[in-house]
């Protein structure tokens, strides 16, 4: 799969939500998006935020080892949310 940091960063700025495999494992499926503020918006820069299956959404900044990884994958919210399944990258992921 070979998918580091960057691949991840590219893909969340083409507006699509990613995960690192290890997290389906730990963190109960959490995801990142971009935000981009509108004029509604109180924040004025764009962020990264992180959501979970239970719906809970918070600023992200990754640690070393989010850095570091090269296990970065595509996670279809809108997908999961219609079946209602916690998430799951390709089982191809390492």
């Amino acid at each position: 799969m070979n998918k580091d940091i960057g691949w991840a960063i590219a893909q969340i700025r083409k507006g699509e939500s990613v995960a690192r495999f290890a997290w389906l494992t730990t963190r109960r499926s959490a995801y990142i998006r971009l935000q981009v503020p509108d004029e509604n918006s109180k924040m004025n820069q764009p962020y990264i935020y992180t959501g979970s299956h239970k719906g809970a959404l918070v600023p992200w900044v990754p640690d070393h080892a989010d850095i570091l990884a090269y296990d970065w994958g595509l996670y279809n919210l809108k997908e999961r949310e219609a079946r209602g399944v916690a998430g799951e990258i390709p089982a191809n992921a390492p």
